[in-house]
């Protein structure tokens, strides 16, 4: 197992980094441009994680992405478990693959679901929300 590198905390600013879409786009954090990003560490295999993927589907697209959009990042081998998860949990985010957990690692993520909240600065003002409190913390900022 990798070191993790370098653990996110609150007021950090997270550095920028590219990985591959499920068409095999290279996308880079720090093209996403909105005012709240969330950066969601997962895997197909995750129970709590598809749990999660699924309630969050369920508003997520009553924001407007210039406000506030996800990046999700799954660690699966398989693209093809990730691809039908995907489908199965119908997210309608950015949706990135870091097989390698090269990401995972850089950022210290050693638990599933993990997740940053991110203002447009790329600044972590919040961390490991469930999609209930999200959904307060997004009202309240939006």
């Amino acid at each position: 197992m990798a070191p993790f590198l370098n653990p996110v905390h609150i007021n950090d600013v997270l550095e920028n980094f590219k990985l591959r879409d499920a068409a095999g786009n290279e996308v880079s954090l720090y093209e996403v441009n909105s005012k709240y990003i969330l950066i969601d560490f997962w895997a197909s295999w995750c129970i709590p994680c598809r749990m999660e993927n699924q309630k969050i589907a369920k508003y997520y697209s009553q924001y407007k992405i210039t406000d506030f959009q996800i990046v999700g990042i799954s660690i699966d081998e398989s693209k093809e478990k990730w691809l039908s998860a995907l489908k199965e949990d119908n997210v309608g985010w950015i949706s990135l693959c870091d097989p390698d957990k090269k990401i995972n690692d850089r950022f210290g993520v050693n638990a599933y679901p993990t997740n940053f909240l991110l203002d447009g600065d790329f600044k972590v003002i919040d961390r490991n929300l469930n999609s209930k409190s999200l959904l307060k913390r997004l009202n309240k900022l939006l």
